[in-house]
């Protein structure tokens, strides 16, 4: 008990940013810049420039909301985006700012619609803080949470593992994170093979940056690519670097991961409830509800695929304006 407060202690001085990567895919504007430039897309497909990358259903609103319900010692909110901003973001709050790619970016690059790219800048945002959070618009925090979740007391980083290896050939998604694994395991001689939990991560600035220092070149390749590529930088490869330089430090997720005890077991499974700290969610799931209350997670992904439609979406919003009922500061007009 006496080394968790000293962790909270510790952890609760620190300021600690939220950073959302978020585009209107509904955006007439956006959607003819994209078809403008979409033949230099390698291997177009849904995976990568399919709608489900694109489409937005106000869920940037209610991940907000989650964060300002669950995490309020949050520092500042920044949104990056690509010339765009939310119709309810009420702008003239401090604690909130849109980043557009532009602002951290080479404008050389510009416009991109890879979201491997457009993230590895993210370390570039003016007074981002050296703790920071970084989550997309389709990821939630799920119940109350201290700082002491995302970083240890010496202020480094705990990395998010899911209990299941990456497969190289199993789709090219997953051949790009292989890509990452491959390099750390070449560099250093060995490297863990666990996939990201695909949710919020936490990371420290400066070891982001050193990481991009270190591949350059690669960084460099990276950004010339308009749309996703399957040679591309991705960022898992700084947790990894993370990693390998004790930087950071890895915790798996699974469905016991606040549930104690072999008594606890036997009841988590009598009962079919856990808790879990992250849960992947598809849009396609008939009720989240039911869901949520069997894995009660601290934090949740909606994540949307080609084979999500309207109705889908539409269940997914109900849901969530349910879940999240209340307006923050950084909301006007309806404020639903």
């Amino acid at each position: 008990m006496e080394k968790n407060n000293v962790v909270h202690e510790i952890t609760k001085t620190m300021n600690i940013d939220l950073v959302y990567m978020w585009v209107d895919g509904n955006d007439p504007e956006w959607q003819k810049k994209q078809a403008q430039y979409r033949n230099e897309a390698v291997n177009p497909s849904e995976e990568t420039v399919g709608q489900c990358r694109y489409i937005q259903f106000d869920e940037l609103r209610y991940a907000i909301r989650s964060a300002i319900q669950n995490a309020p010692w949050i520092n500042n909110i920044y949104i990056v985006t690509d010339n765009q901003c939310p119709w309810w973001l009420n702008k003239d709050n401090p604690k909130i700012k849109i980043i557009d790619h532009k602002d951290i970016i080479d404008t050389k690059y510009l416009p991109l619609f890879n979201s491997s790219a457009i993230e590895l800048n993210i370390c570039n945002i003016p007074g981002l803080s050296e703790h920071f959070l970084l989550g997309n618009d389709d990821t939630f925090f799920g119940r109350p949470v201290k700082p002491s979740f995302f970083f240890n007391a010496n202020g480094t980083p705990i990395i998010r593992l899911k209990n299941k290896r990456i497969k190289k050939g199993f789709s090219p998604y997953q051949d790009m994170l292989y890509n990452m694994v491959d390099e750390i395991k070449q560099k250093y001689g060995s490297c863990t093979r666990l996939a990201p939990h695909h949710n919020i991560d936490a990371y420290c600035k400066s070891d982001w940056k050193k990481c991009l220092e270190e591949y350059s070149g690669w960084f460099k390749e990276t950004m010339t690519h308009r749309f996703r590529h399957y040679q591309d930088m991705h960022r898992h490869l700084i947790s990894l670097w993370m990693i390998k330089h004790k930087r950071a430090s890895v915790r798996i997720v699974s469905r016991w991961n606040r549930i104690y005890g072999i008594w606890g077991h036997i009841k988590a499974v009598w009962k079919k409830k856990y808790a879990s700290d992250s849960r992947y969610i598809s849009i396609i799931v008939k009720d989240f509800d039911q869901y949520m209350l069997r894995h009660n997670p601290t934090l949740f992904n909606i994540n949307d695929t080609p084979k999500g439609t309207r109705e889908d979406r539409l269940r997914a919003m109900k849901f969530l304006k349910k879940r999240f009922p209340i307006p923050t500061p950084f909301e006007v007009l309806n404020r639903n």
